[in-house]
């Protein structure tokens, strides 16, 4: 997949916007790595966040896009894309597993005469 980047002004500094672009193009092309992330699918909800406040919080923060699968397909594997540094446990990667063990579920076995959800306790 590939965009376009439109430049407008004069020619001589066009010429060197593109310079400058192309530059930071193949910088970034060098540096940049994909690491792949295996997150259970019902924990997946936490690194979206309220309306993908979450991932784009990770955007900021470590400057890596963070690719989801789609709610319909059953593949638990997340993908980091950004400069090698900013991937690693430092960044990127700490900020996913904050935000996975950020809310954890568990099951307890009461007696049945504690009625929690009645407020009863005898």
């Amino acid at each position: 997949m590939t965009d376009g980047v439109t430049i407008y002004g004069k020619e001589e500094a066009e010429a060197k916007a593109k310079a400058r672009i192309q530059n930071i193009h193949e910088r970034l092309k060098r540096n940049c790595q994909n690491i792949s992330v295996e997150v259970p699918k019902n924990q997946h909800k936490y690194i979206i966040g309220p309306r993908g406040q979450t991932i784009q919080e990770i955007l900021q923060k470590a400057g890596v896009s963070v690719e989801m699968p789609s709610s319909d397909v059953q593949s638990v594997t997340i993908t980091l894309r950004g400069e090698q540094t900013k991937l690693g446990p430092v960044y990127a990667l700490t900020l996913i597993y904050s935000k996975t063990n950020s809310v954890k579920t568990g099951h307890m076995d009461v007696p049945s005469w504690l009625n929690i959800g009645g407020k009863r306790f005898n």
